[in-house]
């Protein structure tokens, strides 16, 4: 299932590209709820580029582990793509223990929120690569 909504004047865009359906029917719901980000999904990784296109959010979260085309290679055909180079990633994954991450934590060039999702550190997270308007 796909989602894809436009942001209300003043939210933030943000883009969940993840494969769980209900984890990120979840997160939407959270993420909205702060009353600071539109969130759209997308359920199916062969289509989040032409998502990104269309939406152009402000950030993309995105699961590293999907069928047909994982996480890392979406991102780089992310940042490589025209229009879409300086849009911010955060992989959101279980491939990487809570126990083993901290705040800082990056998997390559991306930072990451580790599943199952903490709503204050992904609040946390996303506030240090998408800092609110003003």
């Amino acid at each position: 299932m796909n989602t894809l909504t436009m942001a209300p004047c003043g939210l933030q865009k943000i883009l969940i590209v993840d494969d769980d359906v209900r984890s990120t029917n979840l997160l939407k719901m959270l993420l909205e709820r702060t009353g600071r980000y539109a969130v759209s999904v997308e359920n199916e990784s062969e289509n989040a580029i032409e998502a990104s296109v269309r939406l152009h959010p402000d950030l993309i979260l995105l699961d590293i582990v999907m069928p047909h085309l994982d996480g890392t290679t979406l991102a780089y055909r992310i940042r490589s793509h025209a229009g879409l180079e300086d849009i911010p990633i955060i992989f959101v994954t279980g491939v990487v223990p809570r126990e083993t991450s901290s705040p800082h934590s990056k998997l390559g060039d991306f930072p990451f929120i580790p599943k199952p999702v903490d709503m204050q550190e992904a609040l946390d997270t996303i506030g240090k690569v998408l800092p609110p308007r003003a």
